[in-house]
């Protein structure tokens, strides 16, 4: 895939579309929900990697549909950071 934007022009896009108007508001809802809901499933997965743990993470959202994540967890102690990777609607989940 090529892009038709230097790197320079992706780092101050903003989008094509203005943000709505109660976004702020939304966001902040949408925030103390979270913070108040911890409902999911973690499971170790079957299979074993030398470096990272491997776990499946389903998160039931509020609308009763569930949202699934792979999780790799590094090995070892210390600050790492953090990937999220989203695969779209079509179900496709990469390895």
């Amino acid at each position: 895939m090529s892009e038709i934007m230097s790197l320079n022009e992706m780092k101050l896009y903003k989008g094509s579309r203005d943000k709505p108007n109660d976004f702020d508001y939304f966001l902040e809802k949408q925030i103390r929900h979270l913070n108040s809901k911890n409902d999911y499933t973690l499971y170790k997965c079957h299979f074993m990697i030398d470096y990272v743990d491997c776990y499946d993470l389903t998160i039931q959202m509020e609308n009763n549909s569930s949202t699934y994540c792979k999780v790799l967890k590094p090995l070892g102690k210390g600050s790492f950071s953090v990937v999220c990777h989203f695969h779209g609607y079509q179900g496709q989940s990469s390895d």
